[in-house]
């Protein structure tokens, strides 16, 4: 028996993650030394990535942003860097394979020893590894009977990588003294590349006022995008500059973004299920693949409330981390649940103090592609926290997924013949099958081509809803 072969493309990928705890120690006595720290949040950014057989090497680093209270009582601000390495193990990393890492800071604290801040950041690491990789499975067969059926295979064309940049400026009252704080996020709000930039600068005036400024600065989509294609944006480097003069100050942003765009490919391909020697037993050797496709991306903007326990009049809130605790498909829906974590800075009779709040969140959003049994993967940010005086806190929340249908193709990749068939003489053949068996099974077991088994028995579906009694009469 002469058998022909094809090599089918399909992309295989996993994901992997830990948590990792960042710690470092802040020595402030150049600085004025410290009597409180009031605040800490932190971020992590991606510097590096190396990928090898089994593992992938993840280098980065966290920005510690501290708001406290140094030795004389003055509120001072923080930016404090540390960076990090950490092994992320998978057995299907390898060393030619796409990735995408993602770092969520979950919890920060901040212990003071003396003049020394002790800072520590708990991390949570996502891998997503995706390469492609080839099956080699039975394209024809002579002197066989063969059931051809149908595969969809996914394949990553291609990762592009482009660079966005944005600025805003805006005019405030009085002279700005001192920025004590200043982050930037960033959420897309479009399925081809567009979103918007939220960065939040807190400041304080000549008079000690402390004041706080958002910027919303839109980006456009990216040009040629194509429909097939999952976004995914980054902050790599942004700054804050004041300047004006004795009346106005003008606080000016400037923020660069890495937009990366993954583009899919899917194929359709005729594939061989089943096969039937007609001269010969036959044994053949499958193959299942996991055929996970893209099915889509959508984006979500939500709003939280809550009412915390504040110390004083509240003047800003800052975020602390972020925890997902899950997301689940089902048809026409996304669930994600998880916390957001915040400190309240706040100011009464004695000063400056601050608390710590809470912030859960359930959101059932609608995504009319998505079934049951579809995985998501979703990215949580909290574009802004405010609240002030005494009442509730408010936070808008960007909400990002990414849909993967799980599913499976079943192929031959070998075809053996073994004994020949051997005729009993007999004129008919009764076989005895079972529910659950299908009609290749039953034709392997009679010894006959599955097609002259059907003609014989037209009732037969596969599989068998119940037990059968099969006939088959043969010409002599």
């Amino acid at each position: 028996m002469e058998t022909v072969y094809r090599d089918y493309s399909f992309a295989k990928s996993a994901e992997y993650e830990k948590q990792i705890t960042v710690e470092t120690p802040i020595n402030t006595a150049e600085r004025g030394g410290v009597l409180k720290v009031l605040s800490v949040e932190a971020e992590a950014k991606v510097t590096g990535v190396e990928l090898v057989a089994g593992e992938a090497n993840v280098s980065g680093k966290v920005n510690f942003r501290v708001l406290y209270l140094d030795a004389a009582g003055k509120l001072c601000g923080l930016d404090y860097f540390k960076d990090f390495e950490t092994k992320v193990e998978g057995e299907d990393v390898t060393a030619d394979g796409k990735y995408r890492v993602e770092l969520i800071v979950v919890d920060c604290s901040c212990g003071v020893q003396g003049d020394v801040m002790d800072a520590s950041a708990a991390v949570n690491v996502r891998l997503a590894v995706q390469r492609n990789a080839t099956c080699r499975g039975v394209a024809s067969a002579d002197g066989a009977e063969l059931r051809i059926g149908t595969a969809t295979f996914e394949t990553m064309a291609d990762e592009r990588t482009s660079t966005v940049d944005v600025a805003a400026e805006e005019n405030v009252e009085g002279v700005v003294k001192k920025v004590l704080l200043f982050d930037v996020a960033v959420a897309l709000s479009g399925s081809k590349g567009a979103g918007e930039a939220r960065a939040t600068v807190l400041y304080q005036t000549e008079t000690d006022e402390i004041g706080e400024r958002s910027f919303i600065i839109p980006f456009a989509e990216e040009e040629n995008a194509s429909g097939r294609s999952a976004y995914d944006v980054r902050v790599k480097n942004a700054r804050v500059v004041i300047s004006g003069d004795e009346d106005v100050s003008a606080i000016e942003v400037e923020a660069s973004l890495s937009r990366t765009a993954c583009d899919y490919m899917t194929e359709t391909a005729d594939v061989v299920e089943e096969a039937f020697c007609y001269a010969n037993k036959t044994e053949v050797t499958r193959e299942t693949l996991a055929a996970k496709t893209f099915v889509g991306e959508t984006h979500y903007r939500e709003t939280l409330t809550g009412a915390p326990e504040a110390v004083g009049d509240i003047i800003a809130v800052r975020p602390v981390g972020l925890a997902l605790a899950g997301a689940e498909v089902s048809d026409g829906r996304i669930r994600a649940e998880g916390v957001a974590s915040f400190t309240l800075l706040c100011r009464n009779e004695d000063g400056f103090s601050s608390a710590q709040g809470e912030l859960p969140f359930v959101y059932d959003l609608p995504f009319a592609e998505a079934k049951e049994g579809d995985v998501a993967t979703v990215r949580v940010d909290v574009l802004g926290v405010k609240g002030r005086g005494r009442g509730d806190i408010t936070a808008e929340v960007a909400i990002s997924a990414d849909v993967f249908r799980e599913g499976t193709a079943s192929l031959i990749t070998n075809i053996t013949e073994g004994a020949p068939r051997e005729d009993d003489g007999a004129g008919i053949s009764v076989y005895f099958a079972d529910a659950g068996e299908d009609v290749w099974r039953i034709a392997e077991n009679m010894g006959v081509a599955p097609s002259a088994l059907i003609r014989a028995n037209p009732f037969l579906a596969e599989p068998l809803a119940e037990a059968k009694k099969v006939l088959i009469f043969r010409a002599k």
